[in-house]
């Protein structure tokens, strides 16, 4: 319904949609159901799906690579108020506590092949794609339409003119993660080795 009322404002402009191909949640949507939505998303004229996961209240879970206590320290203002010491405090007991996912590669590319079986729309790729080599493998290969950025763009605009000018052959982005959480109060932009200091 959303998306036909979605149609009739933009015409025959280009429509994507960015579905979760799975869910970390505790009864979350599983790629059964993600497969389901695409078929239906096909069905009501849908031109490309995005595969990606992650929602705001899977919080840590979504996120592939570090998890970015300094940056979060930095970022939250009770937190920030603290002493620096106990702000190391606060860094050293997180780590050891929380989940720290590490850096993955391709975390969407199950659920994605399993919706790019299903349906014969264009079929897009994002999640941990950092190698030159694995996107030419995805793309020459059939296996996807397109493939999607983020943070690699972040601190790489120009990463694929460096690509194509053989520069280099692989994203310098390392999934600190550190972008993510500082884009709420800061510009968007890389911030590994740069964390705001308090002016408290």
């Amino acid at each position: 319904m959303i998306f036909e009322k979605a149609r009739k404002e933009v015409s025959n402009y280009p429509m994507i949609v960015k579905l979760n191909g799975y869910e970390t949640l505790k009864n979350g949507m599983a790629v059964e159901e993600s497969v389901k939505i695409a078929k239906l998303l096909e069905q009501v004229g849908c031109d490309g799906i995005e595969v990606s996961n992650g929602t705001l209240k899977a919080g840590m879970a979504t996120m592939r690579g570090q998890v970015p206590w300094k940056m979060i320290v930095a970022q939250n203002e009770k937190l920030n108020k603290m002493p620096e010491f106990m702000k190391n405090f606060v860094d050293i007991v997180a780590k050891k506590t929380v989940p720290q996912p590490q850096p993955k590669n391709l975390y969407n590319l199950e659920a994605a092949m399993s919706i790019k079986k299903a349906v014969n729309i264009p079929v897009i790729l994002v999640g941990g794609i950092t190698k030159l080599e694995e996107i030419e493998d995805l793309i020459n290969n059939d296996k996807f339409d397109a493939i999607s950025k983020s943070r690699p763009f972040i601190i790489e605009s120009d990463l694929v003119n460096k690509f194509k000018t053989g520069k280099q052959t692989q994203s310098k982005c390392i999934q600190c993660n550190f972008c993510i959480v500082a884009v709420e109060k800061g510009p968007l932009k890389c911030y590994y080795g740069n964390v705001p200091v308090s002016k408290s």
